[in-house]
């Protein structure tokens, strides 16, 4: 293997595994969390003088720390599913050449029943019409 694929191979590699260590580390610390909210529930039946000052701060917790762990997390599912479409998706593994001819012929070339002259006005609309359904398909490629 060239010397450029072997480190971009090693990059590659090296950048899976400290994901993967990062997720160990996320679940391990979620799981202690967890535990660690249980805590102060076994005592909040029981009449506590500070009871307004353990509602106060759970309540700051669920609006900042939990609000902003939920966007990340899901911030974090969005790129992964990204990634994943990304690898597994045809259009992602032809060359660009080839991709970027075929969305040329796609929106410029004209189809069996158009006309192959039309006016300025209705080539710019045929132009625009395919664009944005070229664009439609692209999205969905992306999600």
């Amino acid at each position: 293997m060239p010397k450029s694929k072997q480190q971009s191979q090693d990059a590659y590699s090296s950048a899976l595994l400290k994901w993967e260590i990062a997720g160990d580390k996320l679940s391990a610390a979620v799981s202690a969390y967890l535990q660690s909210c249980a805590v102060p529930d076994t005592f909040s039946g029981a009449p506590r003088d500070d009871a307004t000052i353990m509602a106060s701060r759970a309540d700051l917790f669920l609006s900042t720390r939990h609000t902003t762990t939920f966007e990340e997390l899901f911030q974090s599912n969005v790129i992964l599913a990204r990634m994943r479409n990304k690898v597994l998706s045809r259009p992602y593994s032809l060359p660009k050449v080839i991709l970027a001819e075929i969305f040329i012929d796609a929106v410029y070339t004209p189809g069996p029943n158009d006309n192959p002259f039309p006016s300025m006005a209705e080539g710019l609309k045929r132009i625009f019409r395919r664009l944005r359904s070229l664009l439609a398909v692209c999205s969905t490629w992306r999600c």
